[in-house]
């Protein structure tokens, strides 16, 4: 195994440091699918879609303003949450169709 060093980090340090922010991601995403779960019983018992293209809208704009401030490009911050847009979409998806059984 190569640990090449930039600075006084290595490789292998850096990626210990990306696995860390990664189980964050998961334990983050993983609260954001509870609460998409409240959000389809709501609109299930209100009769509502699972999509609402104008709040998809919405949110993707504020989110690129805030990855903006943090320097981060307005491309992929959009990509980021119309992924993260999309597979919540696909688990409320799951969600309406347990709760008609």
């Amino acid at each position: 195994m190569v640990n090449i060093c930039v600075g006084m980090v290595s490789l292998n340090q850096l990626r210990k440091k990306i696995d860390k922010i990664d189980s964050e991601i998961i334990e983050l995403f993983k609260k954001r699918l509870n609460i998409v779960e409240k959000i389809a019983e709501v609109k299930r018992l209100s009769g509502l879609k699972i999509t609402d293209k104008k709040r998809e809208r919405e949110m993707i704009e504020k989110r690129k303003k805030i990855g903006e401030r943090e320097g981060i490009e307005k491309m992929l911050v959009e990509e980021l949450f119309k992924k993260i847009i999309s597979l919540s979409k696909k688990h409320m998806r799951k969600v309406y169709k347990k709760q008609d059984r």
